[in-house]
């Protein structure tokens, strides 16, 4: 878990430019939630959708 932790720090120095001590003050829950977002055309469509 804190492999994990380190390795999402390091691609958010990367790829997003934030810098470490700004990261540690990131809710890292929400943090991933953020990241895992898909556009709406990407996200499962809803059963009801369909009717």
């Amino acid at each position: 878990m804190i492999e994990d932790l380190e390795y999402t720090k390091q691609q958010a120095f990367i790829q997003l430019h934030i810098l470490p001590e700004d990261f540690d003050e990131i809710n890292y829950i929400d943090f991933n939630r953020m990241m895992e977002a898909k556009p709406r055309e990407k996200r499962p469509k809803d059963i009801m959708d369909f009717q």
